[in-house]
């Protein structure tokens, strides 16, 4: 079961948010079709910016300090990975969509030992499928807003209309 949510709702998730950021950012996915060797890099910020999994639970091993918070062993811990991603130390402008960005320390797939399975996987998906679709098209704008599924762990689209040219 682990291999199915890790294997195609990751992909899932990274083809639509990726794809609507190229919608988004027509000079980006523009930038791709002239330079193909790109799209891995893509990729990579497309994770960053728009993270499939957005929150991790983990139980806590031993007691430790935050700044202003004590956490004690056992306790349920909620990690914002996707808010982590965001963060203006390690990525300048870290709003702003760039697939010339050479992201790394971003927490799409999780880290270490609790990487995704699946993101391999998602990845080779992705580069596979926007390959494809951006040398078989000139322009890929919205046909109508997009919708999201209401998740907090999970940024998924429920709804996403596309024009290809």
């Amino acid at each position: 079961m682990m291999m199915v949510f890790a294997g195609f709702e990751t992909t899932t998730n990274l083809l639509g948010n990726g794809l609507l950021l190229l919608a988004r950012h027509p000079d980006q996915a523009q930038t791709l079709r002239e330079q193909p060797h790109l799209i891995p890099a893509a990729i990579e910020e497309m994770l960053r910016i728009e993270a499939p999994v957005q929150r991790l639970s983990r139980m806590a091993a031993a007691d430790f300090e935050l700044p202003d918070k004590r956490i004690r062993k056992g306790e349920l811990m909620f990690l914002l990975t996707g808010a982590a991603n965001h963060d203006f130390a390690p990525f300048p402008d870290p709003e702003r969509f760039d697939i010339h960005r050479a992201p790394t320390g971003y927490l799409a797939f999780g880290d270490w030992i609790h990487t995704c399975p699946g993101a391999a996987l998602a990845r080779l998906g992705a580069e596979i499928a926007f390959t494809a679709l951006l040398a078989r098209s000139t322009s890929i704008p919205l046909a109508q807003p997009p919708r999201r599924h209401d998740n907090l762990s999970v940024r998924a689209l429920k709804e996403l209309s596309l024009t290809l040219t």
